[in-house]
């Protein structure tokens, strides 16, 4: 957006919009998936214009958007470089890793599962010590190792893992014509929900017991492989647990700060929700709900639908436990 007024100056907006929203859930902002952006000036057309930089802090409030003001008359073209927020954090894989397991970001967990299919596909796996990988060609020169044992690939790996590469955008600044024939539009993938952890997320985590005699004289040799991995397996529990609380706080956090905006919409897409819950839940009992915001279907079936939320917390319980 240009002004001719004098001094002249003119306005540029970042701003996004999340597509497919789930109707009941609140709507992120653009700055929400955004942990850093920067916008930088052609030095050519406005060489004393110094760059503009934003990082994300825990006391940011979300925003819909950038904008930026600045005095000049001439039409250039600005660099935008935004730094995408991910949780849990993902990597760029190194090129020749990427290419085998045919992946490029991902989080540290989903690189070890993809190394461990691989690994069992070529079968890998020493027959004497299950505890050693007998790397093929291409995990010599990716992992420089002929042999490696399953601790060592997670030390390996921090030289193969590295940061995600910043998407970057150039818009043309304009002194002519409308703002909407300034436009310039892009999609962008971003993770919306919070990634679940799985506790048996690790396929070597788990191991077969078994009674046989044959099998038991191998399980005695790798003896330290399985300690190794109930180790592991205590230790994703605790990751586990520990995102679930992070997650539950997060949930309560932005409860709260839907109903400090909105209350209206928030308790209707509330009882939206609960609606479509019991529906789920017990579909033969109650056949349909005509209107969920009406408070006397609530108030006449109280008892009914404390009982369902009872029953469906407790079968959450059991599914977990």
């Amino acid at each position: 957006m240009v002004n001719s007024e004098n001094p002249p100056y003119w306005i540029v907006r970042v701003q996004a919009k999340l597509l497919n929203q789930t109707q009941g859930t609140y709507p992120r902002k653009f700055s929400y998936f955004v942990q850093r952006l920067q916008v930088a000036f052609d030095k050519a057309d406005y060489p004393t214009f110094e760059d503009v930089n934003w990082k994300k802090s825990s006391q940011s409030a979300e925003l819909d958007g950038f904008e930026i003001k600045r005095f000049g008359n001439k039409e250039t073209t600005l660099k935008i470089i935004l730094y995408p927020y991910n949780f849990p954090q993902k990597f760029k894989l190194e090129p020749k890793l990427a290419d085998i397991l045919g992946i490029n970001n991902c989080t540290r967990v989903q690189v070890f599962t993809a190394i461990w299919e691989y690994i069992k596909l070529h079968k890998l796996q020493d027959k004497e010590n299950r505890n050693i990988i007998n790397n093929d060609l291409y995990f010599k020169e990716i992992f420089g190792t002929e042999k490696m044992t399953m601790d060592q690939i997670s030390l390996k790996l921090r030289e193969l893992l590295g940061p995600i590469e910043p998407i970057t955008l150039y818009h043309r600044v304009k002194l002519s014509g409308d703002c909407k024939g300034n436009e310039t539009i892009h999609d962008i993938e971003v993770d919306l929900d919070y990634f679940t952890v799985s506790y048996d997320v690790m396929p070597f985590f788990a191991q077969k017991i078994t009674t046989d005699e044959k099998m038991a004289q191998q399980a005695n040799k790798d003896q330290n492989l399985l300690a190794l991995n109930q180790k592991l397996k205590k230790l994703d529990r605790k990751c586990a647990d520990y995102i679930e609380k992070l997650k539950r706080h997060k949930s309560k956090r932005d409860a709260y700060e839907a109903y400090q905006k909105d209350p209206s919409l928030f308790i209707d897409n509330l009882i939206l929700q609960q609606n479509n819950y019991l529906k789920v839940m017990h579909d033969d009992e109650i056949d349909q709900i005509e209107d969920p915001k009406k408070l006397g279907f609530l108030l006449e079936n109280e008892d009914l639908i404390e009982r369902e939320i009872r029953n469906y917390l407790k079968e959450r319980e059991e599914a977990n436990a």
